[in-house]
């Protein structure tokens, strides 16, 4: 071995992953080069470096060579994510069940199905870990940082468990991977159909946020619509033959402000759910959302169409007439904070109205 290095021991065992054996460190002790918990800088061996104290620090100091303790992590930059998800969705690949679902079903065209992938149930952790091996060989970068990856007990990067599903990707402006849902088979009681895939409460974990998706973006200048959820937004994209926006929840919409800036919109058609007419909530942020798009210059429609189909994206492909108008303003709103419907009035709260329109 180069005398610049020395293997780990017993007696003084790796300071990051706290192991006796594979990992070394430079001969004045100040660099650790960690084979099995990654950092920003990889080495030629396969390992990761390290920046550590000196060597007789560590000597003094025994707790230091304890495995460092479970952390969130900082979001990688969306040129990684970009690169490792879309890894991920080509070493996956689409099931004949899933693949038959999306055309047949949900309609989308061919030309869109690499974006989605079969995501099976992965209950061992070798599984997990060595498709994650072989992601980041394909991506050619580390996995670190990377939303729905976490750094196991024994140092090995691997991918959380979550359930059986299609994985749904969140796209930004310029076609960019930020994020991707699951969309459960099978969800269990009480558990939600569709779940980002985040690491967050995981070792070394990171969590994905609840970014905004964007569908066929070099329709923007034309109109935008903006509905919920991204796997609506993609069906209603080409269904509509125009960009559309997804939030991620109805009370997310704050952060399309931002996108519909970015992509140089001129006016929005808002396309929320249909249970609006029956949840007060729903109906405060279609409404709260319509009031800060004109507030910021844009002209504002409402979308609607016949509420036996929920979302836009059932309507669509079941022939449904679509109808838009200009916005109109709830009184209510904008004085007491209250909204009515029909003969229902939901209250509110003070402080969410004014997070709304200030």
């Amino acid at each position: 071995m180069n005398e610049r290095w020395r293997r780990v021991s017993h007696q003084d065992p790796c300071p990051i992953c706290g192991k006796s054996d594979w990992c070394t460190t430079s001969a004045d002790g100040r660099t650790v080069c960690c084979m099995r918990i990654e950092s920003t800088r990889s080495m030629k061996n396969g390992g990761w470096a390290h920046a550590v104290g000196d060597r007789s620090a560590r000597r003094e100091t025994p707790q230091a060579a304890k495995p460092v303790a479970p952390t969130t992590t900082d979001l990688a930059a969306i040129e990684k994510r970009d690169a490792v998800y879309r890894a991920l969705l080509a070493e996956l690949g689409l099931s004949d069940e899933h693949r038959a679902h999306l055309l047949n079903v949900r309609r989308l065209p061919a030309e869109v199905l690499p974006l989605f992938a079969s995501l099976p149930a992965m209950d061992e952790f070798t599984d997990r870990r060595n498709l994650m091996a072989r992601v980041r060989k394909s991506a050619g970068c580390s996995l670190h940082d990377i939303p729905g990856t976490y750094v196991s007990a024994h140092g090995w990067r691997a991918l959380v468990k979550a359930p059986a599903g299609i994985l749904i990707p969140a796209l930004d402006p310029l076609g960019r991977i930020q994020a991707l849902q699951v969309r459960a088979d099978q969800p269990g009681p009480d558990q939600p159909r569709y779940t980002w895939l985040s690491s967050a409460k995981w070792p070394r974990g990171c969590s994905s946020g609840s970014p905004v998706a964007v569908w066929r973006p070099s329709m923007a200048q034309a109109d935008v619509w903006l509905t919920e959820g991204s796997l609506k937004a993609c069906i209603a994209s080409y269904r509509l033959q125009a960009c559309v926006v997804a939030v991620a929840g109805v009370a997310g919409w704050r952060p399309a402000l931002e996108t519909l800036s970015a992509l140089g919109a001129k006016s929005a058609t808002i396309a929320y759910d249909t249970d609006f007419l029956t949840k007060p909530e729903v109906a405060f942020h279609r409404e709260a959302l319509s009031f800060a798009l004109e507030r910021a210059g844009y002209t504002v429609r409402l979308a609607s169409w016949n509420a036996c189909h929920k979302g836009i994206d059932d309507a669509l492909l079941a022939g449904v007439q679509i109808h838009t108008a200009p916005a109109t303003r709830y009184q209510g709103l904008r004085t007491r904070g209250a909204i009515t419907l029909g003969r229902r009035i939901a209250t509110i709260p003070a402080k969410e109205v004014a997070r709304c329109l200030h």
